[in-house]
Order: structure tokens, then C-alpha cells, then sequence
């Protein structure tokens, strides 16, 4: 939905994902994930401990990251996008491609957002 910032789409998916993870009781390690790939596509979902049928509407999607260049954020949510826009510039200024998709890895939740981690996995070619 071009309509919604990242940061609410990614929020919306994982609640939904959350929720059939729980109507369905499948087992998972607990750690949210969002893809960004082309053309402003999104992918949110959970890493899940054993293969599984996927309920409803939602699909299994598989990603093998074999080189990739690795940046963290420590910080409310909100923040992504500037670390996104730093991750970013440090690879340019030291001549490095990445390719898509981009991936964050969320930490567990936290109530204090200053201790939410998240790391930012960018693909090389």
C-alpha cells in the first residue's frame, strides 16, 4: 500500500503474522524479519523453528544471504530510516554494491525503545 509509510506496512504484516502464528500454535524463534526488495515490495514474517503449511493468505518465502555487508541499529524504530540512509553512505564511500533484498532482523521487544536493536543485512552481489 503505497499509501502507508514503511515502518506501518512492516507493523501491519507482523501483526497479522503474529496472530496466525498464534491462532494456528506454530512454533517459531520469536524474531521478526522484514524484506525489501524491488520496485517497493515488502515481505514481513517470523522465522519459524520446523517447516510448516502456511495459513490463509500468508506464504513461506526462503532467503539465503551468502555475502553480506552488515549494519545495527540501537534505537526506537522511527531511527531506521537514518540508519538506513547511513548504512547506505558507508557503503558508498567505500565503493560497495549491495543488491536486494534488504533485510532487518528485530531484536526482541523492549519497553524502553532506546534498547530496541535492530540489524540491517545488505546483500552483495
Amino acid at each position: 500500500d503505497l499509501s502507508k509509510t514503511y515502518g506501518e506496512e512492516i507493523l501491519e504484516l507482523l501483526d497479522d503474522v503474529w496472530i496466525a502464528l498464534k491462532e494456528h500454535h506454530i512454533k517459531h524463534k520469536g524474531i521478526s524479519y522484514a524484506l525489501y526488495g524491488k520496485d517497493q515490495e515488502v515481505f514481513a514474517g517470523v522465522e519459524l523453528t520446523v517447516p510448516v503449511k502456511p495459513p490463509r493468505d500468508f506464504v513461506i518465502r526462503k532467503v539465503a544471504l551468502h555475502s553480506y555487508a552488515y549494519w545495527k541499529h540501537v534505537g526506537p524504530y522511527r531511527g531506521l530510516p537514518e540508519a538506513h540512509n547511513a548504512g547506505k553512505k558507508a557503503l558508498q564511500e567505500m565503493g560497495v554494491r549491495h543488491i536486494d533484498p534488504v533485510v532487518e532482523i528485530y531484536g526482541h521487544w523492549h519497553p524502553d525503545e532506546s534498547q530496541l536493536e535492530t540489524e540491517i543485512l545488505y546483500p552483495l552481489p
